[in-house]
C-alpha cells in the first residue's frame, strides 16, 4: 500500500512539474500582439455587467467548506478592427489574425478591406473592471 501511494505522489509531482514548463515555455514563445494588418472584419461590443462568483473554501482535515465572493465585473461599449497579416516565405503565405480596439471615430472611418496600423489610444486587451460587488447589484445581475 506504501508503494502505490509513493507512485500516486511520484506522478502528481510529475503532473505539475509538465504544467509548470509548459507554461512557461507558452510565455517563451507567445508572439508579440498583431498592431497592423488587413481588417477584415469590425464589430461592436455592447457594455456589460455581470457578477462573477469566486468559490473560497476553507478547513483541511474535515469536508471543506465552500463559500462564494461575488465579485461585479464591467466591461465598456467596445469597437473592434479583426485584422490579419500575410506574408510570404518559402513560396507560402503565413497569415497572422489579431484583434485591436479602437475608439468609435476611428471605427466608422475607417472601412473593411483596408489598411490599418495601431496609433496611440489602440488596445490589444479589452480591460475589464472588477470589484466587490455591493447587494444590490448582487440583486439586479445575478
Amino acid at each position: 500500500m506504501v508503494i502505490f501511494w509513493i507512485v500516486v505522489g511520484a506522478i502528481a509531482v510529475l503532473v505539475l512539474l509538465s504544467v509548470f514548463f509548459a507554461t512557461i515555455l507558452a510565455h517563451i514563445l507567445r508572439r508579440p500582439p498583431l498592431l497592423e494588418g488587413i481588417i477584415t472584419r469590425k464589430e461592436h461590443e455592447p457594455e456589460r455587467k455581470w457578477i462573477q462568483l469566486i468559490p473560497f473554501g476553507a478547513g483541511v482535515a474535515r469536508p471543506m467548506l465552500t463559500t462564494y465572493f461575488p465579485l461585479f465585473k464591467f466591461d465598456d461599449e467596445d469597437w473592434v478592427f479583426h485584422l490579419e497579416q500575410c506574408v510570404k516565405v518559402d513560396n507560402r503565405t503565413k497569415c497572422r489574425k489579431g484583434k485591436l480596439y479602437v475608439s468609435h471615430d476611428t471605427w466608422e472611418k475607417v472601412s473593411l478591406n483596408s489598411f490599418y496600423k495601431a496609433v496611440e489610444g489602440d488596445r490589444t486587451k479589452d480591460p475589464v473592471l472588477s470589484r466587490e460587488a455591493t447587494g444590490e447589484e448582487i440583486r439586479k445581475y445575478s
